[in-house]
């Protein structure tokens, strides 16, 4: 891996990944597949995006070498075959009050204005839960 690129191509590659993380959607179609990924992943993370980018500009050559020597190359003493990501989740509450927040920043971009109060209020009955997804509870 380490001499395969030039630190030049290597910046080229990552600026083109970042671009491609913050490459505006291009309608409204991508945009709620987007959201709804994050909502259906139970992580509403609608900006992972935007952190991956601030991620991969930080990452130099040398560290993504290191990172193959020491992970991935079948010669590391280190290699592992299995890799566990762990997220933590901020309450079904907080998840919420995200989803409805972000949802009102959405219509508000498309020109669409809701009574805040009244937009909340119609999300009372609505359960988010990882194990049963999106539902409206009857009352």
């Amino acid at each position: 891996m380490c001499g395969y690129s030039s630190p030049l191509e290597f910046e080229g590659h990552k600026r083109s990944i970042i671009n491609k993380r913050l490459e505006k959607l291009k309608n409204l179609d991508s945009e709620t597949s987007r959201f709804w990924s994050h909502i259906d992943s139970g992580y509403f993370d609608f900006v992972q995006h935007e952190t991956d980018a601030e991620a991969i500009e930080s990452l130099s050559k040398s560290e993504m070498v290191d990172f193959f020597q020491q992970y991935i190359d079948p010669r590391s003493p280190s290699r592992a075959k299995l890799s566990v990501h762990m997220k933590a989740q901020s309450s079904t509450a907080e998840q919420k009050a995200r989803l409805v927040k972000k949802l009102e920043e959405i219509l508000d971009s498309v020109g669409i204005k809701v009574d805040s109060a009244r937009f909340k209020e119609s999300f009372e009955n609505v359960d988010i839960s990882e194990s049963t997804g999106i539902h409206h509870r009857c009352s």
